[in-house]
């Protein structure tokens, strides 16, 4: 599992009052990792950037969702 295996973890991004789930991909780097998020809004997907920091096993960071013109904001959580 080590190397250059990319990391993957779940996003959580809350909109309203429902969250919004979907899949983070973060791969190896420097001390912030940066990685794409792929949230899925009904049929169509939306991309975002994801930014994580190393920390602890866990590794928590933000993402940013852009949701037509506003952009989302929710929690990233990678394990």
């Amino acid at each position: 599992m080590a190397g250059a295996a990319p990391i993957y973890g779940a996003c959580t991004l809350q909109k309203g009052a429902a969250p919004i789930y979907g899949a983070c991909t973060l791969q190896k780097g420097a001390a912030p990792i940066y990685g794409a998020c792929t949230m899925q809004k009904g049929a169509a997907p939306i991309y975002g950037a994801c930014s994580m920091q190393k920390g602890a096993a866990p590794i928590y960071g933000a993402c940013t969702l852009q949701a037509g013109a506003a952009p989302i904001y929710g929690a990233c959580n990678l394990q």
